[in-house]
């Protein structure tokens, strides 16, 4: 019985990373075609949704975070 709820537990765990990380990378993705395009305000929208997914080990998150700190400093 014990298995079967840790089971269940590490089965909504992936299932909430994997939602998590996608998330991220989706929103890196269209800020950076947001970016080369030119539209900054949008890109930074994107940016900062993309670095608000986070998760430990997140590289989307950290990508984004870089960057908005490259875009404040232009």
């Amino acid at each position: 019985m014990i298995a079967r709820g840790l089971l269940v537990l590490a089965v909504i765990f992936v299932v909430l990373l994997a939602r998590v990380l996608l998330g991220s990378r989706g929103e890196l993705t269209q800020a950076k075609a947001y970016d080369a395009a030119g539209d900054r305000d949008v890109a930074i929208v994107h940016f900062r949704r993309a670095a608000r997914w986070y998760a430990p080990g997140n590289p989307y998150g950290a990508e984004a975070l870089a960057h908005l700190a490259r875009i404040a400093s232009e």
